[in-house]
């Protein structure tokens, strides 16, 4: 018997793509009801995972995509554009608070400095819906 194969089409990969990105997200979502998109770089993220030490539920980060955040993700990402754009998924409402006060003081600390040499920690969106 011969079977012949045909390679996907890019609209048949991209429709693929696509809908596995739309899985991740709603299994995200059901998992934790909150979320919001941020611009992260090194020292953001070290202030943003000092804030979130109080948080009553549990706390994911992912890539836009819903997919894992890697270290070589991070790094490649960070080197070259030099923020990483993140959802954090936050199973407790209440802890969307601690986020949001931590954007606040970092954007007061990077708008205070002259250089602009502190950590980004900048609020993208968050999910109106679920917060």
């Amino acid at each position: 018997m011969f079977l012949l194969s045909f390679p996907m089409t890019k609209a048949k990969a991209e429709l693929a793509l696509v809908a596995d990105i739309e899985r991740r997200l709603a299994g995200l979502s059901e998992t934790y009801p909150c979320s919001i998109m941020l611009a992260v770089d090194d020292e953001g993220l070290s202030y943003l995972e000092e804030a979130m030490k109080d948080r009553l539920g549990e706390v994911v980060l992912t890539d836009n995509g819903g997919g894992e955040l890697s270290d070589i993700h991070w790094r490649t990402v960070l080197k070259h554009i030099g923020f990483v754009a993140v959802i954090v998924w936050l199973s407790d409402p209440h802890d969307m608070a601690l986020v949001r006060k931590a954007c606040l003081e970092v954007e007061g600390i990077v708008s205070d400095s002259k250089k602009g040499g502190t950590g980004l920690l900048h609020p993208g969106h968050d999910n109106p819906k679920r917060n």
